[in-house]
C-alpha cells in the first residue's frame, strides 16, 4: 500500500485540529482561533512585502488580534456593543503607521492592513457567534461550527473530485483555470446533502435551515477560494506560502472559511433579529 502522502497527512491534522478547536467550545477557541489570526495576518503581510521589523507591521498585527478580541468578547457579551467604536480609529491608526514609517509601498501596505481587518480578524471572530446561535435555537454548542465546516469540506472535497473526473466547462479560467461548473455544482450538491445528513443527527431546526445553511455556506466558500486565487494571480505566486506541506499556507486553507463565516454570521444573525419561524 502507498504511503499517504504530505499533503493527506497534513489535511487529517489540520481537519483534526479544527474539529477540535469546535468541540472545545468558544473559550477554549477563542485562544486557538486569535492564533490562525496572528498566523493569518502574518504571511498575507509577507506576501506584500511588509518588513517584519517595520512599525506598520507590528502595529497591524497588534490592531489584528485587537479587533479580533473586542468583537469576540462583544459577541459573548462580555463588552458592551458600545465599545466596537473604539475601532473606529483603526484604520486611522494603521494609515498613519504606514504613511509616517514606511518608505516605500506605503499604500499598499495601507491597503493589505485595512483589507485583514475585514479579511481575517473579522471573520475569525464571527465563528463564536455559531457557538451562541447554537445555543438560542437547543443545539449543543458545537452544532453549527461543526456542521459549518462539514459543509467546508463537502464542498472542497467533492468540487475537486467531480471537477477532476467529469469536469468540461471552466468555472473562471483567468482567475482559477483548473475550477469547473461541473466540479462547482457537484460540491454545492454534495455540501446540500451533507445538510441533510445533519439535519438527520439533530432533527432540529428544521430541514430548509440546513440545507439552505450548507449551500450558503459551499457557494460563498467558493467565491472566498476564488478571490484569493485572484489575489495570488495579480501577486504572481502558487501558494500563500509553505507552512502547511502540500498545502501551501494558512491563506491557502482558510480562504473559503472567511468569506463563508462572513456571510452565515449574516444570515444567522437576520434569523434571529426577524425571528424567522424554523
Amino acid at each position: 500500500m502507498k504511503p499517504p502522502g504530505k499533503r493527506t497527512l497534513t489535511g487529517a491534522v489540520y481537519g483534526v485540529i479544527m474539529l477540535a478547536v469546535m468541540f472545545s467550545g468558544a473559550n477554549l477557541s477563542g485562544i486557538l482561533l486569535s492564533i490562525a489570526v496572528l498566523l493569518s495576518t502574518n504571511e498575507l503581510l509577507i506576501l506584500h512585502a511588509v518588513k517584519k521589523q517595520s512599525p506598520a507591521y507590528f502595529t497591524i498585527m497588534s490592531l489584528n488580534l485587537l479587533t479580533y478580541a473586542l468583537v469576540v468578547t462583544t459577541i459573548h457579551g462580555l463588552t458592551p456593543e458600545s465599545l466596537l467604536v473604539l475601532l473606529l480609529p483603526v484604520p486611522w491608526i494603521i494609515g498613519s503607521i504606514t504613511l509616517l514609517t514606511q518608505k516605500e509601498n506605503q499604500i499598499s501596505t495601507l491597503l493589505v492592513g485595512l483589507v485583514s481587518l475585514v479579511f481575517i480578524a473579522g471573520p475569525f471572530a464571527f465563528l463564536h457567534y455559531f457557538f451562541i446561535f447554537s445555543s438560542i435555537v437547543g443545539l449543543p454548542p458545537f452544532a453549527i461550527p461543526v456542521a459549518f465546516l462539514l459543509f467546508l469540506w463537502a464542498n472542497d472535497t467533492f468540487a475537486f473530485f467531480i471537477g477532476k473526473k467529469w469536469g468540461s466547462t471552466p468555472l473562471l479560467p483567468r482567475v482559477s483555470p483548473k475550477k469547473t461548473v461541473e466540479g462547482t455544482l457537484g460540491g454545492l450538491s454534495c455540501a446540500g446533502l451533507t445538510g441533510i445528513a445533519v439535519w438527520a443527527v439533530f432533527q432540529k431546526p428544521g430541514l430548509p435551515f440546513w440545507v439552505l445553511l450548507a449551500l450558503l455556506t459551499a457557494g460563498s466558500a467558493t467565491l472566498g477560494d476564488l478571490t484569493e486565487s485572484a489575489m495570488k494571480r495579480r501577486l504572481g505566486i502558487k501558494d500563500s506560502g509553505h507552512s502547511l506541506p502540500g498545502h501551501g499556507g494558512f491563506l491557502d486553507r482558510f480562504d473559503s472559511l472567511f468569506m463563508a463565516a462572513t456571510v452565515i454570521v449574516v444570515f444567522l444573525k437576520i434569523i434571529h433579529y426577524f425571528n424567522v419561524p424554523l
